[in-house]
């Protein structure tokens, strides 16, 4: 019995001894270990990743440094910094020795070295709570974009996107406060730390409307000179359970893992007990230790598949996964946009997501695995309708080929558009009956005056039949020079309901003749370079609306020149089925701090009482998304009847004649 004691107090011995021998270190790593206590450099304002609670250093990092300490039975202590800055610094200097929660990157390679990866996340985008989802990074160009100066998501995306304006902020908590205050227009951080800062602190105006694709790689960074330190944290990370990886994701990013049935109690706890039958069983335990990687690879699979479908029901987007023709998979946006239950998914088919006449462009899109969006009219379960945008993307999900298929709800941009068009065309309006007031000043003073001499010579007895007829005949012509004016403005408000051919210079010149009397009154010469016989087919009331506003435009800004003479040239080309248009103007040109704003919503150089700031945006959308062509706006010289003026302003159209 008293021998039996002594071997399994030696096993028991054994047994704590493995916390090291478990992950095969080395002498020089184990001496180390003994004689080196590791000064940790943290920061306290990156939660859930890094935080202080009670004085003490929390967050998932510490949870995974944890772990490390105890299997090797590591000594160390933290030192809180007051920005990140400096717990660089303390690497760099050698004061302190390691930082839990950082990632690679050329510059901190140069006197660091760094752990293999233990956490990665998307790096998100937060915006005030008004601003639309962001589908493309390019939206947010020219946007100021907070981040923490040398951290490592500034450094990812100043890699991946040059042309972003980045604003560095102190902390996280400073950044929220700016964006919450319409400092910045945005912030760019890891999405688990923005999720969780805006919800801690109660940030209601703000949300997260997009995602970078920058992935940013969690590593512990160590001075250089510690190349023990980083050689036992990797061996003790590849050696970590999934069930202690999902003990500590769960408890702070929320990612779920499943859990493999850990074998290893069974021998740590029952080896005395059965070491007999374990060499008599031998050949069965190479077999049980096959079997138990294959359950560790499928775990791990599975692992894998719920991360995915976390990150995806996290999206703004609807989301859908088609196999075969059959929908598999949906995310939770999904089922809210089209009003589903996760019970209709089975009987549901892609074509009944849309309209009858969109079902053909739905599986086109499907087919050709593009990465261009489309617009799409989506149907409800309740058969309501709305405009969606659609992609589509060739993937591989539960190991057969699929179709991922993105579905964002543009209604509310819709209903945005729908409203701005309505007041630029008021605005249009307004504009052309003051352009027809104008003209009709003269003519109905021509009618007053034939009518008061035909009234004064009937009096007095001098009326004769020529000159009654000569009167009558001026009358009439006059009258129907205004008719053709009333003509042509109800022509201006008619919607085109389809494109037709017609003459490009004819459309030219009844937008001219609306806006003559107020050349007139300008003193603006108008220099024609049209060929009269060039057809064009397009929607011919949009494209008299697009020349009326940039008219428009040139007349407002010569009124204010008043040291040379005012002109206006318009010039047409037609060069392989192309149909070019180009005014030009030599009203002083535009600021270069506004030359590339000048096709915003609601921005203009006027007074307020004078301009909506809507006339160049939508002749900037009919060109680009209605017609389907192209539009530029350039500061250049230009000569002008002979005579050179170095302060023009041109506006180039390029429209595909089909």
């Amino acid at each position: 019995m008293s021998k039996f004691l002594t071997l399994f107090s030696l096993f028991i011995i054994s047994l704590n001894a493995q916390t090291i021998t478990a992950n095969n270190l080395t002498d020089e790593e184990i001496n180390f270990i003994k004689t080196k206590k590791i000064n940790v450099a943290y920061t306290d304002n990156w939660a859930p990743l890094s935080f202080k609670e009670n004085n003490k250093a929390k967050g998932l990092g510490f949870d995974f440094w944890e772990f490390i300490v105890k299997a090797n039975g590591i000594k160390y202590k933290t030192e809180i910094k007051k920005n990140f800055n400096n717990a660089l610094n303390s690497i760099k200097n050698k004061k302190d020795d390691i930082i839990i929660t950082t990632s690679k990157t050329l510059e901190r390679e140069k006197y660091s070295i760094f752990s293999d990866v233990y956490y990665s996340a998307p790096i998100g985008i937060a915006t005030k709570e008004n601003v639309n989802f962001i589908t493309d990074i390019i939206e947010i160009k020219n946007k100021k974009i907070g981040v923490g100066k040398n951290h490592t998501a500034h450094t990812l995306l100043k890699e991946k996107y040059p042309y972003l304006t980045f604003v560095f902020i102190d902390n996280l908590i400073d950044g929220l406060n700016k964006l919450s205050n319409n400092e910045i227009y945005a912030i760019a951080e890891i999405m688990p730390v923005l999720s969780h800062n805006i919800n801690k602190f109660g940030f209601t105006n703000l949300k997260i409307s997009g995602s970078t694709n920058v992935n940013f790689a969690l590593q512990m960074m160590v001075r250089d000179d510690y190349k023990p330190l980083v050689s036992i944290i990797n061996k003790t990370l590849s050696n970590i359970s999934l069930e202690e990886k999902n003990k500590i994701y769960t408890k702070w990013a929320n990612i779920k893992y499943v859990e493999p049935f850990d074998y290893s109690i069974l021998w740590k706890f029952f080896l005395p007990l059965f070491i007999v039958i374990i060499i008599i069983l031998y050949k069965n335990s190479q077999l049980l230790k096959y079997q138990k990687k294959l359950n560790e690879t499928k775990n791990e699979l599975e692992n894998s598949l719920n991360n995915f479908i976390s990150l995806v029901d996290l999206t703004i987007e609807g989301i859908l996964i088609v196999q075969n023709s059959k929908i598999v998979f949906t995310n939770n946006e999904m089922l809210k946009m089209f009003n589903l239950k996760p019970k209709d998914i089975e009987s549901l088919k892609l074509n009944d997501l849309f309209l009858n006449y969109n079902r053909e462009t739905i599986q086109r899109i499907v087919n050709r695995n593009e990465s261009k969006t489309y617009e799409l009219i989506g149907v409800k379960s309740s058969k309501e309708t709305f405009p969606c945008i659609v992609k589509s993307k060739k993937s591989t999900f539960k190991n057969l080929e699929s179709y991922i298929i993105s579905i964002v709800d543009i209604s509310e941009i819709k209903e945005k558009e729908s409203i701005l068009i309505n007041q630029s065309k008021l605005a249009s309006m307004g504009e052309m009956i003051g352009n027809i007031a104008h003209q009709w000043r003269q003519p109905l003073s021509i009618i007053s005056t034939f009518a008061s001499g035909l009234k004064l010579q009937k009096e007095f007895g001098q009326l004769d039949d020529i000159t009654l007829t000569k009167s009558l005949d001026s009358i009439n012509e006059t009258t129907q020079f205004l008719s053709q004016t009333i003509d042509d403005f109800q022509d201006f408000l008619k919607k085109d309901k389809k494109k037709n051919e017609f003459v490009l210079y004819s459309n030219i010149e009844k937008v001219l003749n609306i806006l003559e009397s107020s050349f007139k009154i300008h003193e603006i010469t108008i220099i024609e370079n049209v060929d009269k016989n060039n057809t064009i087919n397009t929607y011919e009331n949009e494209l008299k609306q697009v020349i009326l506003n940039i008219l428009n435009n040139s007349k407002d800004a010569l009124k204010n020149i008043t040291n040379s003479k005012r002109y206006i040239q318009i010039n047409t080309l037609n060069c392989d089925n192309i149909i070019y248009i180009e005014v030009i103007d030599n009203g002083g040109g535009i600021a270069k701090n506004i030359l590339n704003r000048v096709f915003e919503p609601y921005f203009t150089t006027k007074h307020k009482t004078q301009g909506t700031g809507l006339g160049l945006y939508m002749t900037h959308k009919i060109i680009t998304q209605s017609i389907g062509g192209e539009i530029y706006i350039e500061n250049c010289e230009y000569t002008f009847e002979n005579k050179k003026f170095d302060k023009c302003t041109k506006v180039s159209i390029k429209i595909k004649n089909s």
